[in-house]
């Protein structure tokens, strides 16, 4: 009877759990670094198996990233850093409408790294909220 149970080809809650997660990306006065960002980002979520990138409205959480690039007042050039905020939000499972605020932070960093700063991002929600939750479904 064990045996039957096990091995039945349906998959664990463990295995089947997914987070459903919508990613926003706003950076003032260039498009290009945003799309840079909102790239390696969902790049970098999909790399973990159990993480599908959704739509809003489809979404359990969803992760908010502004970014900065400061210039110089004088000539108005890029100084070469960038700042970048993020929130990592959770809906309500129990009201609709309301949400979860379990991460904020504010990163800065050389737009030479710019993706090895969000891949810092992603892994830091990673490891801080959504390693807890899989350790439920094991």
């Amino acid at each position: 009877m064990l045996l039957t149970f096990t091995f039945t080809g349906k998959p664990s809650d463990a295995q089947s759990h997914k987070f459903r997660i919508h990613v926003t990306v706003s950076c003032t006065r260039d498009k290009h670094t945003e799309s840079l960002i909102q790239s390696w980002i969902k790049r970098e979520f999909r790399s973990l198996s159990d993480v599908s990138i959704v739509s809003f409205d489809d979404a359990s959480y969803i992760l908010s990233v502004t970014a900065v690039e400061p210039t110089y007042r004088a000539t108005g050039r890029k100084t070469g850093g960038i700042a970048v905020g993020t929130m990592f939000i959770q809906r309500s499972f129990t009201a609709p409408g309301l949400y979860y605020l379990p991460y904020t932070f504010v990163h800065s960093d050389n737009t030479k790294d710019l993706e090895g700063l969000c891949k810092s991002i992603v892994a830091n929600i990673d490891t801080d909220n959504l390693e807890p939750v899989r350790e439920l479904f094991q």
